[in-house]
């Protein structure tokens, strides 16, 4: 995991989207570091998702969010452009919505299914399934 991108990554969404829950905080993370990866084949984050019953989890989420003060606001100057852009995409999903249709449908995969609980999520494979 990038520490500071992900901690960065976060305080972005958080302040777009303030009323988001933890558990969505988790596919968000997930669906901005899918974005990236889809582009780019590297994830913004670096973070490694597993699956649970809820969809996914980020394993550091629960630790970081407990070092974050409530007045704390990104540093963007760590993100590309182009990882602004998916950021901003993913804020916009997660405060429409759509963020959990997206983890939904990606769960639906077969790679998915292949998963065992607890264990990491392949972004390759989820995407490579979706194609």
């Amino acid at each position: 995991m990038n520490k500071e991108k992900f901690t960065n990554a976060i305080l972005y969404i958080r302040g777009r989207v303030p009323e988001m829950s933890v558990e969505d905080m988790h596919k968000a993370l997930w669906f901005v570091d899918m974005l990236q990866y889809g582009d780019t084949g590297k994830s913004i984050t670096e973070e490694v998702y597993v699956k649970v019953i809820e969809g996914v989890h980020s394993p550091n989420l629960d630790e970081v969010l407990k070092t974050l003060e409530a007045d704390m606001t990104a540093k963007m100057d760590c993100f590309s452009w182009e990882e602004i852009t998916c950021l901003s995409i993913a804020a916009q999903a997660a405060s429409d919505g759509f963020v959990n249709y997206f983890v939904n449908k990606l769960t639906e995969s077969a790679s998915w299914e292949n998963t065992k609980y607890r264990e990491p999520v392949s972004l390759d494979a989820i995407l490579s399934k979706k194609k």
